[in-house]
């Protein structure tokens, strides 16, 4: 690609800066639900409790944070096949989640 060429024209493995910004934002959500894990089974009671689901929901939103990341950046490229793809996804969780919660 030349000089003059935009970031958001490049192809995705060559935008170093936005990948290692999410590779970053995923490591720490990794490390996040590791301690969370960890003192929720180590402390006693209401403590103990809260960081165990703190951890299945920081599990839990991670990747679709991560697909939601992807959906904003497709969208930013005109990439509408991708995007919708990823909104299709994040709107089935969602109907899913609800549906759960209405059980």
């Amino acid at each position: 690609m030349g000089v003059g060429v935009r970031n958001r024209q490049r192809p995705f493995d060559q935008q170093v800066r936005a990948n290692g910004a999410m590779a970053a934002a995923v490591q720490w959500a990794g490390i996040a639900a590791l301690v969370m894990g960890v003192l929720g089974a180590v402390l006693p009671g209401t403590a103990g409790t809260v960081a165990g689901w703190g951890a299945v929901g920081t599990v839990v939103a991670t990747p679709l944070g991560r697909v939601a990341w992807l959906a904003i950046r497709w969208v930013d490229r005109r990439d509408w096949l991708f995007a919708g793809l990823a909104t299709m996804l994040l709107a089935v969780v969602v109907v899913a989640g609800t549906l759960a919660l209405r059980q």
